[in-house]
């Protein structure tokens, strides 16, 4: 079906993602993720190719730190705050939310803004 379609296209990336993490992407844990999406309103589907058409988010995302954080924060939202530090690391999870924010409205009615981010304030 269309989550196997989606875990082999995963697979054929050859995305160096680390073992404890895949680990977390078992079968079970992609369908606990994609059933979140789909009450967020997101279209796994879409969220892929939104990811799929940035391979610089991606190979981004590949790297440990970043795809822990991302893993984290996508099961606890507020645990962003602990990545705040992180320029690069929030740069690619920010990035996400607006593939999220895509893929979303590519299934759903238009969702409110997210809050603006807190801008450190010019020179």
């Amino acid at each position: 079906g269309m989550k196997q379609k989606l875990v082999d296209m995963i697979a054929k990336q050859n995305l160096a993602i680390p073992s404890h993490v895949l680990e977390s992407m078992t079968a079970g844990h992609m369908e606990k993720t994609f059933e979140r999406a789909s009450k967020m309103g997101v279209n796994p589907q879409a969220l892929f190719s939104q990811l799929m058409g940035k391979p610089q988010l991606l190979s981004k995302l590949q790297q440990p730190k970043i795809m822990a954080a991302f893993m984290d924060i996508s099961t606890n939202p507020g645990n962003a705050h602990k990545y705040a530090g992180d320029r690069e690391t929030m740069e690619v999870v920010e990035e996400i939310r607006i593939a999220l924010g895509g893929a979303a409205a590519a299934a759903a009615p238009v969702p409110p803004p997210p809050p603006p981010l807190q801008q450190p304030p010019a020179e």
